[in-house]
């Protein structure tokens, strides 16, 4: 879906709300604006209790700019994932073409002025 020019994926409830999951809220309220999106550059991730030693609190980049496919909103994508547990874990993994989508969002975040 696009809005405000961004490519924006549901996050099925989990990352919007009252009770956001990792702290980390990707409604579209909180990233379909520039500024929003952009404030997911280099804010590192939140501690996995769940995997203390692979998921450490600033491990990794939400938005990795200097390396966009190693972004842990995309690296988290994968099967299985660099740390903790793949996105989203309820249902099916997503096609390669939403990868790509969300791979192509990020890239778009990182380009905005």
């Amino acid at each position: 879906m696009h809005h405000d020019g961004l490519q924006v994926v549901q996050t099925d409830g989990c990352h919007q709300g009252v009770a956001v999951a990792a702290s980390l809220t990707l409604d579209n309220t909180a990233i379909s604006t520039a500024a929003g999106a952009k404030a997911l550059i280099g804010k590192k991730n939140s501690a996995d209790p769940n995997y203390p030693a692979a998921c450490m609190a600033g491990m990794y980049n939400l938005i990795d700019s200097a390396a966009p496919d190693m972004s842990l909103l995309y690296t988290k994508l994968a099967d299985p994932p660099i740390c903790g547990m793949r996105m989203p874990q309820i249902g099916a993994a997503l096609k390669a073409t939403d990868k790509t989508c969300v791979l192509n969002w990020i890239n778009s975040v990182i380009a905005l002025p």
